[in-house]
This record gives structure tokens, C-alpha cells and sequence, in this order.
């Protein structure tokens, strides 16, 4: 294993236990999301300025706001990684309640207008939030069963693009049809499809890449989950990085990680545990990428919804059977 990724790893593993010891009531598959993101950037996880920028956005909420649901953390790392957190949730803000004039509001919501934060000037938001929404029903007429708010973040990292809608949608519809073959959930192949545009043209040698960076894995004996993990595989398949190499990476950091605590089927799952060495072992290659972060945001995000959801409806379920027995 390189020095650098058995540090940056090191640092990670290190990261989610201060994190998890400060934020002790907060969702387990939040902790390593921070973690990684100061991971990412070489840097020890600063609980102080994370419980600070909380504190800002509950002083700048309402009780009932998305920002205090299953992103808040989420958010707070990221404002704590900035010079003037104060700032970085008023924009924050200002651009959820820009994308509420044309989206429902929800949670998926709050993570786009992180991402938007980060990708585009104040100036030009305007412009990049209704591009969003046209890309977004556009997406939807093609793939109105699947396309929900999880696609909310892909649509405005495709909105950020020079490319035009109409050729934009074409290719992600191409990769599509390459790789539903391959994966099984339609959903996930259509996030998977729209991060592989975000690579250009080469998307057909881009879907091979992926694939043959899933079945490189899965001969190691790696299974990489084919739900909401499956857009950063595609970050990895668009980035100039040797399959060999990557998939030996992930594997050796792996091995490290799931030897840890809150990294096994107690803790995330080795679903989750495996899109995080995807992205540790991508940080030594391109460790400022925004849209690995992106991805992993959004994946975390979505499958705590997704678990939620998954408890609501098992809890319904439960009182309705209960009742029908009286």
C-alpha cells in the first residue's frame, strides 16, 4: 500500500472517531462523510469549527428546516472547511430558497444547493438553477420512474457543463443503454449514466471503464454496491487513473478498513465502506475533486432517506397488521 494512501486512510479512520465522539446522537453513516472530507484534504477533522457551523445553522433554521435533517453535518463539515462559515450558509440558504421556486423542498434539496455553492459564482446562479430544472425535466421525460430527488445534484452538475441539453441528455440516454446490461437497478444506471456525461464524449470507452473496474473488483472478491454507490464508480471511470491501479488500491484499502470499528455489518456495510475506498484511493490521484464529494454527499444522503423511508413503511405495515388482528 502507497504511503500516501495508507496515511490519508489513517487520517480518515482517525477523523470519523472525533467526529462520531463530538456528534454522538448523529445518523452512523454521517461520521465518515465528514471524515472524509477533511480526509481528502490531508486535514484532522476540526470538531470545534464543525460544532460551530452547526450552531449557525441552527441559529439561521427553523426547527422543521431540511438543513437540520440527515444533511446537517453534512453541511456544517463543509462550512467548517471554509474561511467564512456565516457566509457559506447564508448562500446556502439564498440558493435552497431559489431552488424551492421550482423544486419541492426536501433534503435532496439542501445537498444541491451545497453542490450549487460550490460550482458556480453568485453572479450566474440564477442561470445555472433554472438550467438545473430544465435538466431535471428532461431527465424525468426520459425516465419518469426512476427520476426523483437523488437526481436533483447530478441535474445542476450537468447544468455547470458547455455542452447543450438536448446532446447532453443523448449521451447519458447512450450510456444508459450500455449500462443497463450490466447493472440491474434502472435508477442507479441513470445516475451512473449522467456522472459519465459529465466525462464528454468518451462515454462509451467511460461505461467500459466502469465496468471493468466493477468486474475488476468483483474477481477480487470486492462487491461494489450497485444502489446509490454506483456514481462514484462512474467518477472513477471518467478520471485519467489506470484501472489496475485503482482497483488494487481499493482492495488494499479495503483490507485496512474493514478491520475497523463502525466499518463492518455493525457499523456502515461493506457497500458503503467500499464507495469510501474508491475515494480515499482516488483523493492521491485528485484529491481537490468536487465532484467525488458531490457524489459521496449525495449517496450518503440518499441512503439514509432511503433507510428512513424503509423504517416508515415497515412501521406502517407493522400497525396495520396490528390493527386488522383486533
Amino acid at each position: 500500500m502507497r504511503e500516501s494512501l495508507q496515511s490519508r486512510t489513517k487520517l480518515f479512520v482517525e477523523n470519523r472517531q472525533k467526529i462520531k465522539s463530538a456528534f454522538i446522537l448523529e445518523n452512523i453513516y454521517m461520521y465518515p462523510l465528514s471524515a472524509f472530507m477533511y480526509a481528502q484534504r490531508g486535514l484532522d477533522a476540526d470538531v470545534s469549527a464543525i460544532k460551530n457551523s452547526a450552531d449557525l445553522i441552527r441559529q439561521k433554521t427553523g426547527l422543521f428546516s431540511n438543513f437540520r435533517g440527515t444533511s446537517k453535518l453534512a453541511v456544517a463539515t463543509v462550512m467548517s472547511l471554509t474561511e467564512d462559515p456565516k457566509s457559506r450558509i447564508d448562500r446556502m440558504l439564498s440558493i435552497y430558497n431559489k431552488l424551492r421556486k421550482v423544486f419541492p423542498g426536501s433534503e435532496y434539496l439542501t445537498v444541491a444547493a451545497l453542490v450549487i455553492s460550490d460550482i458556480t459564482d453568485e453572479q450566474i446562479e440564477d442561470q445555472l438553477i433554472m438550467r438545473t430544472k430544465s435538466l431535471y425535466n428532461m431527465m424525468k421525460k426520459n425516465h419518469p420512474l426512476v427520476t426523483s430527488g437523488d437526481d436533483y445534484t447530478l441535474a445542476a452538475l450537468l447544468a455547470k457543463s458547455d455542452t447543450d441539453d438536448i446532446t447532453i441528455m443523448e449521451m447519458s440516454e447512450k450510456c444508459f443503454d450500455i449500462l443497463k446490461k450490466e447493472f440491474l437497478s434502472s435508477n442507479a444506471v441513470a445516475a451512473l449514466s449522467n456522472v459519465i456525461t459529465l466525462g464528454g464524449t468518451r462515454m462509451q470507452e467511460n461505461c467500459q471503464r466502469a465496468i471493468d473496474i466493477f468486474e475488476g473488483l468483483k474477481a477480487r472478491g470486492i462487491k461494489y454496491g450497485t444502489g446509490f454507490e454506483l456514481p462514484a464508480l462512474g467518477v472513477l471511470s471518467i478520471l485519467d487513473i489506470d484501472i489496475d491501479s485503482i482497483i488494487e488500491d481499493i482492495c488494499e484499502t479495503d483490507e485496512v478498513l474493514k478491520k475497523e470499528n463502525g466499518f463492518g455489518a455493525l457499523g456502515i456495510g461493506s457497500r458503503q465502506r467500499i464507495m469510501y475506498c474508491a475515494a480515499l484511493a482516488m483523493c492521491d490521484y485528485y484529491p481537490s475533486s468536487q465532484l467525488m464529494s458531490a457524489a459521496a454527499i449525495n449517496s450518503v444522503v440518499s441512503v439514509n432517506i432511503a433507510n428512513q423511508i424503509a423504517i416508515y413503511s415497515s412501521m406502517a405495515a407493522a400497525s396495520a397488521a396490528s390493527a386488522a388482528a383486533y
